[in-house]
């Protein structure tokens, strides 16, 4: 009895330590893609930084604080909802041709998106703030709505993928990433460790690229985010 006893000690044991190991494991990957995006961030000059904690938040009693310049949840919504339907419409314009089409934007081409969103009536000026902010940048929020054109997005890695010889599920991977820009706009490094990518490779992109290969990924992400930039 007294040994039955201590192999279950025992496998508790090393059921703890495995799940301790997994989560280091998930840590350190999640830390290197904000490592390699970081760095991909810095050669290209650019001073958009993805930081990423992994502290436990601490939920106290809930408060409701009206921060001036920003609109309520439910109203941002539906001005999200209005300013998409509205540049659904628009897609012809020059402007937001070139966000789809991973055209560099100017300064020029902002004020210009400000400009047609401002005389739509669609939202005040605090509101395109807000969103500008919370998008960390206006380019950022439209592209988000209209979304990266198909062929634009699998142009972004034609270089990468000529390059090189892959497998099925590399170029599966690879094909992954173009979906999701083709639907959300910009994509950070850090969804390569989260569903559906991780269904494809459980252990993320490292156990299916090497690390100069996934460098190079990362790269080509940040080239597309600061597309949309306006510099």
């Amino acid at each position: 009895m007294a040994r039955g006893n201590t192999r279950n000690s025992s496998t508790s044991s090393t059921t703890a330590k495995t799940s301790s190991s997994s989560k280091r494991t998930h840590r350190s990957r999640r830390e290197q893609a904000a490592t390699r995006w970081a760095s991909a961030c810095s050669r290209r000059g650019s001073s958009s930084w993805a930081i990423y904690t992994d502290f436990e938040d601490q939920l106290g009693a809930e408060d409701t604080i009206d921060l001036p310049g920003f609109t309520a949840p439910d109203q941002f919504e539906r001005f999200r909802a209005k300013a998409r339907a509205f540049l659904q419409q628009h897609q012809d314009h020059i402007t937001i041709h070139k966000l789809r089409t991973n055209t560099p934007l100017t300064a020029s081409d902002l004020a210009e998106l400000e400009r047609m969103l401002l005389t739509s009536g669609i939202g005040d000026a605090a509101t395109l703030q807000q969103a500008s902010t919370e998008s960390h940048g206006l380019g950022f929020f439209v592209r988000s709505l209209v979304g990266l054109d198909r062929e634009a997005a699998k142009k972004a890695f034609s270089t990468f993928l000529d390059e090189k010889t892959f497998t099925a599920t590399q170029i599966e991977f690879v094909n992954l990433i173009v979906n999701h820009l083709t639907e959300q706009g910009v994509m950070s490094a850090n969804l390569l460790y989260e569903s559906p990518f991780t269904d494809l490779a459980p252990t993320g992109p490292d156990g299916l690229f090497s690390a100069a290969q996934l460098d190079q990924l990362v790269e080509v992400l940040q080239q597309v985010e600061a597309a949309a930039l306006g510099r």
